[in-house]
């Protein structure tokens, strides 16, 4: 609890914190009567009423608060207008979010498409091999120049379990 001299001096300097505040906003109002475009100048006016009805409101003690009609107006006022300065800067940080995400996505999505590309390469590649290394078992028929030759398995001969080479029969192109 606080003693009755801090309490007198918690009144003073908030007393004269809001004498501060008035002298500095009405100097603000000052500086506002300078600028050019009435719109801007109004428009400028307006939000450091609502300001300092904001303050004026945030340091009236007790709960009367007496408050003119203009001061409401004006306090509504940038009210809604920093409502929808924090609701902009939401959708601005969402659409940030958004154009990382698309620009990002584009260059991972080229990257898998290159690594399946190279992928399947790759298998093809395998399989190609494969079927070159792989010794023909049954009769095949491979064309060479303007002749056919096939080529059949070795046959045993004899008893002896041996294999003789393969045959190869041409066969004249008609």
């Amino acid at each position: 609890e606080l003693s009755d001299l801090e309490r007198h001096l918690t009144q003073q300097s908030a007393l004269e914190l809001r004498t501060e505040f008035q002298g500095r906003f009405r100097n603000i109002s000052r500086i506002m009567d300078c600028v050019g475009c009435e719109k801007c100048r109004l428009w400028g006016k307006l939000q450091i009423l609502g300001l300092g009805t904001a303050l004026k409101i945030l340091m009236t003690e007790g709960d009367a608060i007496n408050l003119q009609r203009n001061e409401i107006i004006a306090f509504i006022n940038t009210l809604a207008q920093l409502s929808k300065s924090v609701y902009s800067v939401n959708e601005w940080r969402q659409r940030e979010l958004q154009d990382a995400a698309t620009r990002m996505a584009s260059p991972l999505a080229f990257a898998l498409a290159v690594a399946a590309l190279l992928s399947c390469v790759m298998k093809r590649q395998k399989k190609i091999s494969a079927e070159k290394n792989k010794e023909p078992t049954t009769a095949a028929a491979v064309e060479v120049g303007p002749t056919l030759a096939v080529s059949a398995p070795a046959a045993p001969v004899g008893n002896s379990g041996t294999t003789t080479a393969t045959r190869s029969v041409a066969v004249a192109e008609s």
